[in-house]
């Protein structure tokens, strides 16, 4: 090999997409040759008295290597069911009807999860893998098919609602988010969220920091009552609830949300008002800096039947902004039904003699709409209802630490084999021949590069022209 330090600048870039594609083409090859020669064992294998070869076919899946694989295999005729099949596919797990690899297949489902859209995940993916593999309108078929399943899933937590997990204490905190509709008659529609964990872990590496433990995820947009009937099963599909649990349930003031405690039975169901959009409303009201402000602030967790509090919002109406009083009656009369439910959940567990210690805040339910927010809202887009339900399927199968699992019950997943160190060094010994070996020898790849000149190009026109060309 020559020395290209003198040669110029050189771009790492194109030396690594060059052999991005170097490899994906190389490696190809070798994927069907180890295709075809499985083929060939199951021919000397299979039961010849029931399965009758009838000819040879070609066959082409996309891979993320990048390039299409294509590969021959044997087709047979079962004796005893007069079907016909490719045993080869049988024995791999390839669906009859994909044109996707298993592994590319399971990539698209969590890049149509994860990124921004389905167009801005197609195009992501072609620039891992160095060339275009796929379409955003089939990664969206895909997702849509994954949140099917997804679907189906909590549909069975919900039917049985016969969970056996048992836990003292169980956090639930909903929230909506407003999704613009396509195609339909409503413009917009409140897709709700619940949120349930079973409190607080210190954070890997960083015990000052905590995650939520356990936590999972399920959306719907039915309306308050039935989204209730069909959400409250959901977790009792995941937990039993029996009356020695507390159930702390957290929201902003909506109604819909507040009438979840009437779905959950425990010693304790407590129902606490989200003190982050309390606080900005006060401040609203009052000012953000002003006395009246803090001072209904430092009452909210004085009394824990509330009443301190009302009373402090009720002396303090002469000190709200002129332009905000109604919005302070709006408040008062709002609250009046639930004084009790601004103050901590952990000064009125303390109250009834029970030991907080370990508990946290709550206020994670603003986060999480983010969190989905970030996929489904940006960019001010809009959804069909089936592809919104599909995608919040995933979102909450992502959230909930399910999405391995969705993956691996759809047809054509992706089985990751384990492997040893020693298997691995001699499966990228044999790359590594076929790449500067067997590729030279063989026609096809000429990058522009190769004719650019040795100096224009930096040294790499030559240095291709090794690599390729066996010089």
């Amino acid at each position: 090999m020559f020395n290209i330090t003198d040669e110029g600048a050189v771009s790492l870039t194109d030396i690594e997409m060059i052999f991005l594609h170097v490899m994906g083409v190389v490696l190809s090859d070798l994927m069907a040759e180890t295709l075809e020669e499985l083929d060939a064992r199951i021919l000397g294998r299979r039961d010849k008295t029931r399965y009758e070869l009838v000819d040879i076919r070609s066959r082409i899946i996309e891979t993320v290597l990048g390039q299409p694989v294509t590969f021959k295999r044997r087709y047979y005729r079962d004796r005893e069911t007069g079907e016909y099949v490719f045993l080869l596919d049988q024995q791999i797990g390839l669906d009859r009807m994909t044109r996707t690899s298993p592994a590319l297949h399971d990539l698209m489902i969590r890049a149509g999860t994860m990124e921004a859209s389905y167009r801005v995940a197609a195009e992501n993916l072609a620039r891992i893998v160095g060339s275009r593999i796929t379409t955003h309108e089939t990664i969206r078929q895909y997702v849509l098919k994954a949140g099917r399943l997804s679907d189906s899933l909590d549909e069975e937590l919900i039917e049985k609602a016969d969970g056996k997990r048992k836990v003292d204490m169980l956090f639930i905190e909903a929230d909506g988010i407003w999704m613009h509709l396509q195609r339909a008659k409503k413009r917009s529609i409140e897709e709700k969220l619940m949120t349930v964990y079973e409190g607080w872990v210190p954070r890997e590496g960083n015990p000052s920091e905590f995650s939520l433990k356990n936590s999972s995820m399920w959306s719907s947009h039915e309306q308050a009552e039935d989204w209730w009937d069909r959400a409250s099963r959901w977790v009792y599909g995941k937990y039993d609830i029996d009356p020695d649990t507390t159930v702390v349930l957290g929201g902003d003031r909506a109604s819909w949300i507040r009438q979840g405690t009437r779905y959950f039975g425990g010693k304790h169901v407590l129902y606490q008002v989200d003190r982050f959009h309390f606080t900005r409303d006060i401040r609203r009201i009052f000012g953000k800096d002003s006395e009246a402000a803090a001072k209904v602030m430092s009452a909210v967790d004085q009394d824990p039947t509330g009443q301190l509090l009302m009373r402090s919002l009720a002396e303090a109406r002469p000190f709200a902004l002129s332009h905000k009083r109604k919005d302070l009656d709006a408040l008062i009369s709002d609250l009046s039904t639930i004084p009790d439910c601004v103050c901590d959940y952990r000064v009125r567990l303390r109250a009834v003699g029970m030991d907080t210690s370990g508990l946290r805040g709550l206020g994670i339910a603003e986060s999480q709409v983010n969190r989905v927010s970030n996929r489904t809202k940006k960019q001010g887009r809009s959804w069909a209802t089936r592809g919104l339900k599909g995608i919040m399927s995933m979102q909450c199968a992502r959230f909930s630490g399910n999405l391995n699992r969705v993956l691996k019950l759809m047809p054509n997943s992706a089985k990751v084999p384990s492997i040893s160190k020693a298997e691995a060094s001699k499966v990228a010994t044999q790359v590594i021949h076929a790449v500067f070996e067997s590729w030279p020898r063989r026609q096809g790849l000429h990058p522009p590069i190769m004719d650019s000149g040795r100096t224009a190009s930096g040294g790499m026109s030559h240095l291709f022209h090794q690599l390729l060309n066996g010089a």
